[in-house]
Protein backbone atom coordinates (compact mmCIF):
# COMPACT_ATOMS: atom_id res chain seq x y z
CA UNK A 1 0.00 0.00 0.00
CA UNK A 2 1.38 3.41 -0.96
CA UNK A 3 1.62 5.75 1.98
CA UNK A 4 1.59 9.56 1.85
CA UNK A 5 3.67 11.37 4.45
CA UNK A 6 2.28 14.56 6.01
CA UNK A 7 3.50 17.95 4.83
CA UNK A 8 6.12 19.19 7.24
CA UNK A 9 8.74 21.98 7.10
CA UNK A 10 12.16 20.53 6.39
CA UNK A 11 13.47 21.45 9.85
CA UNK A 12 10.74 19.34 11.44
CA UNK A 13 10.51 16.50 8.93
CA UNK A 14 11.61 12.97 9.76
CA UNK A 15 13.52 12.89 6.48
CA UNK A 16 15.61 15.93 7.43
CA UNK A 17 16.33 14.35 10.80
CA UNK A 18 17.53 11.20 9.02
CA UNK A 19 19.83 13.28 6.81
CA UNK A 20 21.22 15.11 9.87
CA UNK A 21 21.76 11.87 11.77
CA UNK A 22 23.48 10.23 8.80
CA UNK A 23 25.81 13.20 8.47
CA UNK A 24 26.57 13.26 12.21
CA UNK A 25 27.45 9.55 12.08
CA UNK A 26 30.02 10.14 9.34
CA UNK A 27 27.85 9.70 6.26
CA UNK A 28 26.05 7.02 4.30
CA UNK A 29 22.79 6.48 2.44
CA UNK A 30 19.33 7.72 3.37
CA UNK A 31 16.69 5.62 1.62
CA UNK A 32 13.29 7.08 0.73
CA UNK A 33 10.88 4.15 0.54
CA UNK A 34 8.01 3.67 -1.91
CA UNK A 35 5.14 6.14 -1.49
CA UNK A 36 4.58 9.85 -1.91
CA UNK A 37 6.48 11.94 0.63
CA UNK A 38 5.60 15.65 0.75
CA UNK A 39 8.04 18.07 2.33
CA UNK A 40 9.46 21.57 2.27
CA UNK A 41 13.15 22.26 1.64
CA UNK A 42 15.61 19.55 2.57
CA UNK A 43 19.25 20.39 3.28
CA UNK A 44 21.67 17.72 2.06
CA UNK A 45 24.91 17.53 4.05
CA UNK A 46 28.43 16.22 3.45
CA UNK A 47 28.89 12.49 2.86
CA UNK A 48 25.15 11.84 2.63
CA UNK A 49 23.61 10.13 -0.38
CA UNK A 50 19.84 10.36 -0.87
CA UNK A 51 18.38 7.36 -2.67
CA UNK A 52 14.77 7.08 -3.87
CA UNK A 53 13.54 3.51 -4.07
CA UNK A 54 11.35 2.30 -6.96
CA UNK A 55 7.92 3.82 -6.44
CA UNK A 56 9.21 6.60 -4.18
CA UNK A 57 8.11 10.16 -4.93
CA UNK A 58 9.64 13.08 -3.06
CA UNK A 59 7.11 15.85 -3.62
CA UNK A 60 7.52 19.53 -2.88
CA UNK A 61 5.09 21.29 -0.57
CA UNK A 62 2.75 23.71 -2.33
CA UNK A 63 3.22 26.31 0.44
CA UNK A 64 6.00 28.80 -0.34
CA UNK A 65 6.52 29.29 3.42
CA UNK A 66 8.12 25.84 3.47
CA UNK A 67 10.97 27.13 1.27
CA UNK A 68 12.13 30.17 3.22
CA UNK A 69 15.32 29.09 5.01
CA UNK A 70 17.11 32.37 5.76
CA UNK A 71 20.51 30.71 5.18
CA UNK A 72 19.82 30.15 1.47
CA UNK A 73 21.58 32.73 -0.74
CA UNK A 74 19.08 34.40 -3.10
CA UNK A 75 19.63 36.19 -6.41
CA UNK A 76 17.67 37.93 -9.15
CA UNK A 77 17.73 36.02 -12.42
CA UNK A 78 17.90 37.50 -15.93
CA UNK A 79 14.11 37.84 -16.16
CA UNK A 80 13.76 39.61 -12.81
CA UNK A 81 12.60 36.70 -10.66
CA UNK A 82 13.96 36.13 -7.15
CA UNK A 83 15.53 32.69 -7.04
CA UNK A 84 17.47 30.51 -4.68
CA UNK A 85 15.16 28.32 -2.65
CA UNK A 86 14.89 24.68 -3.65
CA UNK A 87 13.27 21.43 -2.64
CA UNK A 88 16.73 19.86 -2.13
CA UNK A 89 19.53 22.28 -1.25
CA UNK A 90 23.17 22.00 -0.23
CA UNK A 91 25.87 24.58 0.37
CA UNK A 92 29.60 23.93 0.75
CA UNK A 93 28.99 20.20 1.13
CA UNK A 94 31.31 17.45 -0.06
CA UNK A 95 30.70 13.95 -1.38
CA UNK A 96 26.93 14.10 -1.73
CA UNK A 97 24.50 12.51 -4.13
CA UNK A 98 20.97 11.73 -5.20
CA UNK A 99 19.99 8.62 -7.13
CA UNK A 100 16.90 6.90 -8.39
CA UNK A 101 14.93 5.18 -9.71
CA UNK A 102 12.35 7.23 -7.83
CA UNK A 103 10.91 10.66 -8.69
CA UNK A 104 11.34 14.18 -7.34
CA UNK A 105 8.20 16.21 -8.11
CA UNK A 106 8.22 19.99 -7.64
CA UNK A 107 4.45 20.56 -7.92
CA UNK A 108 5.41 23.56 -10.05
CA UNK A 109 1.94 24.64 -11.10
CA UNK A 110 1.16 25.59 -7.50
CA UNK A 111 3.64 28.49 -7.80
CA UNK A 112 2.55 29.99 -11.11
CA UNK A 113 2.99 33.76 -10.97
CA UNK A 114 4.97 33.70 -7.70
CA UNK A 115 8.32 35.53 -7.99
CA UNK A 116 9.77 33.29 -5.26
CA UNK A 117 9.23 30.06 -7.19
CA UNK A 118 11.52 27.31 -5.82
CA UNK A 119 13.84 25.11 -7.85
CA UNK A 120 13.98 21.35 -7.52
CA UNK A 121 17.70 20.96 -6.83
CA UNK A 122 20.24 23.64 -5.92
CA UNK A 123 23.87 23.15 -4.95
CA UNK A 124 26.17 26.05 -4.01
CA UNK A 125 29.97 25.66 -3.78
CA UNK A 126 29.74 21.89 -3.41
CA UNK A 127 32.43 19.35 -4.35
CA UNK A 128 31.98 15.74 -5.38
CA UNK A 129 28.34 15.63 -6.54
CA UNK A 130 26.73 12.53 -8.02
CA UNK A 131 23.22 12.79 -9.48
CA UNK A 132 22.19 9.49 -11.10
CA UNK A 133 19.14 7.84 -12.64
CA UNK A 134 16.60 10.05 -10.92
CA UNK A 135 13.48 11.47 -12.58
CA UNK A 136 12.94 15.20 -11.98
CA UNK A 137 9.46 16.48 -12.64
CA UNK A 138 7.49 19.76 -12.80
CA UNK A 139 9.85 22.28 -11.26
CA UNK A 140 8.44 25.73 -10.47
CA UNK A 141 11.71 27.39 -11.61
CA UNK A 142 15.10 26.07 -12.79
CA UNK A 143 15.04 22.31 -12.42
CA UNK A 144 18.68 22.14 -11.30
CA UNK A 145 21.16 24.87 -10.38
CA UNK A 146 24.80 24.00 -9.76
CA UNK A 147 26.62 27.17 -8.65
CA UNK A 148 30.41 27.29 -8.29
CA UNK A 149 30.60 23.51 -7.87
CA UNK A 150 33.44 21.12 -8.69
CA UNK A 151 33.71 17.47 -9.67
CA UNK A 152 30.10 16.90 -10.70
CA UNK A 153 28.59 13.88 -12.44
CA UNK A 154 25.01 14.01 -13.76
CA UNK A 155 24.33 10.63 -15.35
CA UNK A 156 21.24 8.88 -16.66
CA UNK A 157 18.63 11.29 -15.28
CA UNK A 158 15.28 12.18 -16.82
CA UNK A 159 13.73 15.65 -16.69
CA UNK A 160 10.06 16.26 -17.50
CA UNK A 161 9.26 19.88 -16.66
CA UNK A 162 7.00 21.79 -19.03
CA UNK A 163 4.41 23.54 -16.87
CA UNK A 164 6.19 26.70 -15.65
CA UNK A 165 8.40 29.30 -17.33
CA UNK A 166 12.13 29.73 -16.63
CA UNK A 167 12.52 26.05 -15.79
CA UNK A 168 15.78 25.17 -17.56
CA UNK A 169 16.52 21.46 -17.41
CA UNK A 170 20.11 21.80 -16.15
CA UNK A 171 21.95 24.99 -15.20
CA UNK A 172 25.70 24.73 -14.69
CA UNK A 173 26.74 28.10 -13.28
CA UNK A 174 30.46 28.74 -12.88
CA UNK A 175 31.27 25.03 -12.39
CA UNK A 176 34.47 23.06 -13.01
CA UNK A 177 35.11 19.44 -13.98
CA UNK A 178 31.58 18.42 -14.85
CA UNK A 179 30.25 15.49 -16.87
CA UNK A 180 26.64 15.36 -18.06
CA UNK A 181 25.90 12.05 -19.78
CA UNK A 182 23.04 9.82 -20.89
CA UNK A 183 20.29 12.23 -19.89
CA UNK A 184 16.82 12.78 -21.31
CA UNK A 185 15.40 16.28 -20.92
CA UNK A 186 12.01 17.67 -21.94
CA UNK A 187 11.67 21.22 -20.60
CA UNK A 188 9.73 24.38 -21.28
CA UNK A 189 12.86 26.55 -21.04
CA UNK A 190 16.41 25.81 -22.25
CA UNK A 191 17.33 22.16 -21.89
CA UNK A 192 20.98 22.50 -20.82
CA UNK A 193 22.52 25.88 -20.00
CA UNK A 194 26.04 26.82 -18.99
CA UNK A 195 26.15 30.27 -17.45
CA UNK A 196 28.32 32.42 -15.24
CA UNK A 197 26.25 34.67 -13.01
CA UNK A 198 29.42 35.44 -11.01
CA UNK A 199 33.12 35.65 -11.85
CA UNK A 200 33.50 31.89 -11.34
CA UNK A 201 34.37 30.20 -14.64
CA UNK A 202 32.67 27.30 -16.38
CA UNK A 203 35.54 25.09 -17.44
CA UNK A 204 36.43 21.48 -18.24
CA UNK A 205 32.85 20.43 -18.93
CA UNK A 206 31.72 17.48 -21.07
CA UNK A 207 28.12 16.94 -22.21
CA UNK A 208 27.46 13.73 -24.12
CA UNK A 209 24.87 11.15 -25.17
CA UNK A 210 21.79 13.21 -24.31
CA UNK A 211 18.34 13.53 -25.87
CA UNK A 212 16.78 17.00 -25.61
CA UNK A 213 13.36 18.49 -26.31
CA UNK A 214 12.48 22.05 -25.35
CA UNK A 215 10.30 25.04 -26.10
CA UNK A 216 13.41 27.26 -26.03
CA UNK A 217 17.05 26.40 -26.85
CA UNK A 218 18.72 23.01 -26.77
CA UNK A 219 22.19 23.73 -25.37
CA UNK A 220 23.27 27.27 -24.50
CA UNK A 221 26.46 28.90 -23.22
CA UNK A 222 25.27 32.21 -21.67
CA UNK A 223 23.11 34.26 -21.50
CA UNK A 224 24.51 35.35 -18.11
CA UNK A 225 28.21 35.53 -18.92
CA UNK A 226 30.33 37.32 -16.31
CA UNK A 227 32.94 34.60 -15.81
CA UNK A 228 34.84 32.69 -18.47
CA UNK A 229 33.86 29.54 -20.39
CA UNK A 230 36.85 27.33 -21.25
CA UNK A 231 37.37 23.79 -22.50
CA UNK A 232 33.77 22.82 -23.19
CA UNK A 233 33.01 19.61 -25.11
CA UNK A 234 29.52 18.74 -26.39
CA UNK A 235 29.04 15.52 -28.35
CA UNK A 236 26.53 12.89 -29.44
CA UNK A 237 23.37 14.89 -28.83
CA UNK A 238 19.92 14.31 -30.34
CA UNK A 239 17.69 17.41 -30.38
CA UNK A 240 14.05 17.12 -31.37
CA UNK A 241 11.20 19.63 -31.39
CA UNK A 242 13.27 22.63 -30.28
CA UNK A 243 11.37 25.87 -30.83
CA UNK A 244 14.41 28.14 -30.88
CA UNK A 245 18.05 27.27 -31.61
CA UNK A 246 19.77 23.94 -31.25
CA UNK A 247 23.04 25.41 -29.95
CA UNK A 248 23.84 28.96 -28.80
CA UNK A 249 27.22 30.35 -27.70
CA UNK A 250 26.78 33.78 -26.15
CA UNK A 251 29.12 36.23 -24.43
CA UNK A 252 27.28 39.47 -23.63
CA UNK A 253 28.42 40.35 -20.10
CA UNK A 254 32.18 40.50 -20.62
CA UNK A 255 33.03 36.78 -20.56
CA UNK A 256 35.88 35.10 -22.39
CA UNK A 257 34.62 32.04 -24.26
CA UNK A 258 37.58 29.98 -25.45
CA UNK A 259 37.86 26.43 -26.80
CA UNK A 260 34.40 24.98 -27.37
CA UNK A 261 34.22 21.72 -29.34
CA UNK A 262 30.81 20.53 -30.56
CA UNK A 263 30.42 17.34 -32.60
CA UNK A 264 28.00 14.63 -33.69
CA UNK A 265 24.74 16.50 -33.28
CA UNK A 266 21.41 15.60 -34.88
CA UNK A 267 18.61 18.19 -34.83
CA UNK A 268 15.08 17.53 -36.03
CA UNK A 269 12.36 20.21 -36.02
CA UNK A 270 14.51 23.02 -34.65
CA UNK A 271 14.07 26.75 -35.19
CA UNK A 272 17.74 27.24 -36.04
CA UNK A 273 20.92 25.19 -35.98
CA UNK A 274 23.46 27.42 -34.20
CA UNK A 275 24.04 31.01 -33.10
CA UNK A 276 27.39 32.46 -31.96
CA UNK A 277 27.16 35.94 -30.47
CA UNK A 278 29.58 38.43 -28.92
CA UNK A 279 27.55 41.32 -27.49
CA UNK A 280 27.85 44.10 -24.96
CA UNK A 281 24.90 43.91 -22.58
CA UNK A 282 26.79 44.08 -19.27
CA UNK A 283 24.04 42.80 -16.98
CA UNK A 284 24.22 44.64 -13.63
CA UNK A 285 27.57 46.19 -14.62
CA UNK A 286 28.30 49.92 -14.28
CA UNK A 287 30.18 49.87 -17.60
CA UNK A 288 29.30 47.25 -20.20
CA UNK A 289 32.38 45.75 -21.84
CA UNK A 290 32.61 43.15 -24.57
CA UNK A 291 34.43 39.94 -23.83
CA UNK A 292 35.59 37.54 -26.54
CA UNK A 293 34.50 34.39 -28.34
CA UNK A 294 37.23 32.33 -30.00
CA UNK A 295 38.30 28.83 -30.93
CA UNK A 296 34.90 27.28 -31.57
CA UNK A 297 34.62 24.03 -33.53
CA UNK A 298 31.27 22.67 -34.77
CA UNK A 299 31.48 19.42 -36.75
CA UNK A 300 29.28 16.55 -37.90
CA UNK A 301 25.89 18.22 -37.56
CA UNK A 302 22.62 17.50 -39.36
CA UNK A 303 19.77 19.94 -38.76
CA UNK A 304 16.22 20.03 -40.10
CA UNK A 305 14.68 23.47 -39.59
CA UNK A 306 11.01 23.05 -38.73
CA UNK A 307 8.13 23.88 -40.99
CA UNK A 308 5.51 23.65 -38.23
CA UNK A 309 6.00 22.43 -34.70
CA UNK A 310 3.31 20.21 -33.22
CA UNK A 311 0.49 22.14 -31.55
CA UNK A 312 1.50 21.02 -28.07
CA UNK A 313 4.87 22.77 -28.47
CA UNK A 314 3.51 26.11 -29.62
CA UNK A 315 2.52 28.98 -27.35
CA UNK A 316 0.18 31.41 -29.17
CA UNK A 317 2.18 34.35 -27.75
CA UNK A 318 5.26 33.32 -29.71
CA UNK A 319 6.05 34.83 -33.08
CA UNK A 320 8.05 32.20 -34.91
CA UNK A 321 7.91 33.52 -38.46
CA UNK A 322 11.00 35.73 -38.20
CA UNK A 323 12.97 33.08 -36.39
CA UNK A 324 12.08 30.35 -38.84
CA UNK A 325 13.50 32.52 -41.63
CA UNK A 326 16.77 33.25 -39.81
CA UNK A 327 19.95 31.38 -40.71
CA UNK A 328 22.64 30.02 -38.48
CA UNK A 329 24.68 33.05 -37.49
CA UNK A 330 28.07 34.23 -36.26
CA UNK A 331 27.75 37.79 -34.98
CA UNK A 332 30.45 39.85 -33.28
CA UNK A 333 30.71 43.61 -32.78
CA UNK A 334 32.60 46.28 -34.72
CA UNK A 335 36.20 46.03 -33.52
CA UNK A 336 35.45 42.89 -31.49
CA UNK A 337 35.21 39.97 -33.89
CA UNK A 338 34.33 36.39 -33.11
CA UNK A 339 37.60 34.57 -33.83
CA UNK A 340 38.65 31.17 -35.13
CA UNK A 341 35.45 29.32 -35.95
CA UNK A 342 35.75 25.94 -37.64
CA UNK A 343 32.67 24.38 -39.28
CA UNK A 344 32.88 20.96 -40.92
CA UNK A 345 30.54 18.28 -42.25
CA UNK A 346 27.39 20.25 -41.54
CA UNK A 347 24.09 19.66 -43.34
CA UNK A 348 21.25 22.16 -42.82
CA UNK A 349 17.81 21.66 -44.34
CA UNK A 350 16.02 25.00 -44.19
CA UNK A 351 12.37 25.86 -44.84
CA UNK A 352 13.16 28.90 -47.02
CA UNK A 353 10.44 31.50 -47.83
CA UNK A 354 12.75 34.51 -47.45
CA UNK A 355 11.96 37.53 -49.64
CA UNK A 356 13.93 39.99 -51.73
CA UNK A 357 13.19 42.65 -49.12
CA UNK A 358 15.11 40.62 -46.56
CA UNK A 359 18.29 41.07 -48.61
CA UNK A 360 18.32 44.86 -48.34
CA UNK A 361 16.78 45.25 -44.91
CA UNK A 362 19.36 46.88 -42.57
CA UNK A 363 20.63 44.58 -39.84
CA UNK A 364 21.07 46.54 -36.61
CA UNK A 365 24.06 45.90 -34.35
CA UNK A 366 21.95 45.77 -31.15
CA UNK A 367 24.98 45.35 -28.84
CA UNK A 368 22.89 45.26 -25.65
CA UNK A 369 20.03 43.16 -27.06
CA UNK A 370 19.10 39.95 -25.28
CA UNK A 371 21.06 37.49 -27.43
CA UNK A 372 18.34 35.35 -28.95
CA UNK A 373 19.06 34.43 -32.53
CA UNK A 374 15.67 35.30 -33.99
CA UNK A 375 15.61 38.83 -32.52
CA UNK A 376 17.47 40.23 -35.51
CA UNK A 377 14.62 39.15 -37.75
CA UNK A 378 15.00 37.72 -41.25
CA UNK A 379 18.65 38.19 -42.21
CA UNK A 380 20.05 38.67 -45.74
CA UNK A 381 20.89 34.95 -46.07
CA UNK A 382 19.05 31.74 -45.31
CA UNK A 383 21.90 29.29 -44.68
CA UNK A 384 24.73 31.11 -42.90
CA UNK A 385 25.18 34.74 -41.87
CA UNK A 386 28.50 36.01 -40.49
CA UNK A 387 29.35 39.54 -39.41
CA UNK A 388 32.35 40.93 -37.50
CA UNK A 389 34.35 37.72 -37.47
CA UNK A 390 37.92 36.67 -38.12
CA UNK A 391 39.17 33.34 -39.43
CA UNK A 392 36.02 31.41 -40.26
CA UNK A 393 36.77 28.11 -41.97
CA UNK A 394 34.06 25.85 -43.38
CA UNK A 395 34.54 22.41 -44.94
CA UNK A 396 31.88 20.22 -46.49
CA UNK A 397 28.93 22.46 -45.69
CA UNK A 398 25.69 21.33 -47.33
CA UNK A 399 22.58 23.50 -47.47
CA UNK A 400 19.16 22.46 -48.75
CA UNK A 401 15.86 24.32 -49.14
CA UNK A 402 12.32 23.02 -48.69
CA UNK A 403 10.84 26.02 -50.52
CA UNK A 404 12.10 28.88 -52.65
CA UNK A 405 14.06 31.65 -50.94
CA UNK A 406 15.05 34.91 -52.62
CA UNK A 407 18.12 35.40 -50.44
CA UNK A 408 21.59 33.97 -51.04
CA UNK A 409 22.58 30.96 -49.01
CA UNK A 410 25.58 32.67 -47.39
CA UNK A 411 26.13 36.35 -46.58
CA UNK A 412 29.14 37.86 -44.80
CA UNK A 413 30.03 41.36 -43.61
CA UNK A 414 33.32 42.46 -42.07
CA UNK A 415 34.72 38.91 -42.05
CA UNK A 416 38.49 38.58 -42.35
CA UNK A 417 39.99 35.24 -43.29
CA UNK A 418 36.90 33.47 -44.61
CA UNK A 419 37.61 30.11 -46.28
CA UNK A 420 34.81 27.80 -47.43
CA UNK A 421 35.76 24.46 -48.97
CA UNK A 422 33.40 21.97 -50.67
CA UNK A 423 30.31 23.98 -49.83
CA UNK A 424 27.13 22.78 -51.56
CA UNK A 425 24.23 25.18 -52.12
CA UNK A 426 20.98 24.82 -54.09
CA UNK A 427 21.27 26.07 -57.65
Amino acid sequence: MIQTSPILPATASPLQRQIDACHDAGGGEVLIPPGRHVTGSLVLKSNVHLRLAPGAVLAGSTDIADYTDKNVPLFIDAVGGERGHALVFAQEARNIGISGPGVIDGNGLAFAGNKHRPMLLRFVRCTGLRIREITLKDSAAWVQHYLDCEDVLIDGISVDSKHCSNNDGINLDGCRRVTVANCRIDSKDDAITLKTTTAAACRDIAITNCTLTTECNGIKLGTESKGAFRNITISNIALGRVRLCGIEILSVDGAEIDTVNISNIVMDQVGGAFFIRLGQRGLNETIARPGCVRNVSITNVTAFIYDDLPADRINPRWEVANGARSPSSIMGLPGYPVENVYLANIAIHHIGTGTAEDITRPVEEKPAEYPQWERWGPLPAWGLYARHARSVIGRDLRFRLQALDARPCIHTEDVEGLALHDTQEPR
